[in-house]
This record gives structure tokens, C-alpha cells and sequence, in this order.
């Protein structure tokens, strides 16, 4: 099995595919922040029912607070969280995309130079595998 150590192959492709992919994260997570927030904050003013009693890190009486109090950094935290993690998910993902792209260009450039290029192997999870066959069979012709 071929097994890559280096995960910025193509960086500008990497690069822009995690910034949509984040971007995307971004906008979902102010979305669902702004609702939740929103239904919290009106529920809040609209009931009497809604605070959460919580000890003081003392271990004093216990003090009401506000859902919102309690759900604003809750959110925010997730968020931040959220966004790191599929900005981490998103390299290795586009690692995926990124090898066989190099490759197949790369085979492609060789046949432009007139040289014959050598057979495409992808690692067992990488993505495009379908293009890569078919392309092996496209150069072997020649």
C-alpha cells in the first residue's frame, strides 16, 4: 500500500477546499447559534419558569441564572470547537482529493512531454480512483 507522509500536496487546492468547507461550517454555526439564541432569549422573557440554579464555584447557595446566561458561551464554545475540528477533518479529507489530482495531472504532463508515463496507483481510501483506471487504460492504448 502507498502511504503519504506529507498532507499539503497541492496547497492551493487544499487550501481553497478547506476555506468552503469552512466558510460553509462558519455560516451554519451562526445560523444555528442565532436561532437557538433567539428561541432561548424570547422563551426567557415570555415565561417564568426559565433559570437553571446553579452552586457558586465557593459551593455557596445556589443563584439563578438565565438560560441565555448559560447557553450564549455554551454555543460559542461548540462553534469555536467545531470550526477547529473540521478544519482539521478537512485536510485530511482533502489529502484524499489532493494525491490523486498530482498524480493523474502528473501523467497527463509526462504524455504532453512525450515520455510514457507510469501506471497510477492510489492508496486504498483515495478518491477518483474510477478517473485514475480510466486513464491507465487511455494511456496504455498509446
Amino acid at each position: 500500500m502507498i502511504q503519504r507522509k506529507k498532507y499539503w500536496i497541492q496547497p492551493g487546492f487544499q487550501t481553497r477546499m478547506i476555506m468552503y468547507g469552512g466558510i460553509l461550517m462558519f455560516l451554519s454555526n451562526i445560523a444555528t447559534y442565532l436561532i437557538t439564541i433567539s428561541f432561548v432569549i424570547y422563551q426567557d422573557k415570555s415565561s417564568q419558569g426559565t433559570y437553571f440554579f446553579v452552586k457558586d464555584v465557593l459551593g455557596s447557595d445556589p443563584v439563578a441564572v438565565k438560560r441565555h446566561e448559560i447557553a450564549i458561551p455554551a454555543l460559542f464554545i461548540a462553534g469555536i470547537l467545531g470550526f477547529c475540528i473540521s478544519g482539521l477533518l478537512g485536510l485530511f479529507y482533502s489529502h484524499r482529493l489532493a494525491g490523486p489530482i498530482y498524480h493523474i495531472k502528473k501523467a497527463i504532463d509526462e504524455t504532453l512531454r512525450g515520455k510514457s508515463p507510469e501506471v497510477i496507483v492510489l492508496r486504498k481510501n483515495d478518491e477518483l480512483k474510477d478517473v485514475a483506471e480510466s486513464l491507465n487504460k487511455l494511456l496504455q492504448r498509446h
